[in-house]
């Protein structure tokens, strides 16, 4: 996928809705929000897959194997 718009701009923050990072408070909790600022240097999301198969059946076995990979280039988590 192609980033959106507040993910490849730097001046398009997003607010989080978890926790918050901003000030430190017992028990290791935070409270208030982060501002997820984005990337300009992100690029569109990439990938190559691949896949071979073989099978074989006669009158008593039936049998098959397939093999699928799929190689993610960019990738925005």
């Amino acid at each position: 996928r192609a980033p959106s718009l507040t993910e490849n701009s730097a001046s398009a923050a997003t607010q989080s809705g978890g926790r918050g990072c901003t000030s430190q408070i017992p028990l290791g909790y935070t409270r208030g929000g982060c501002y997820m600022a984005g990337n300009p240097d992100l690029d569109p999301e990439t990938s190559t897959n691949r896949e071979i198969g073989i099978s074989f059946d006669n009158d008593l076995i039936d049998a098959g194997v397939t093999y699928f990979h799929t190689d993610f280039r960019n990738k925005i988590e």
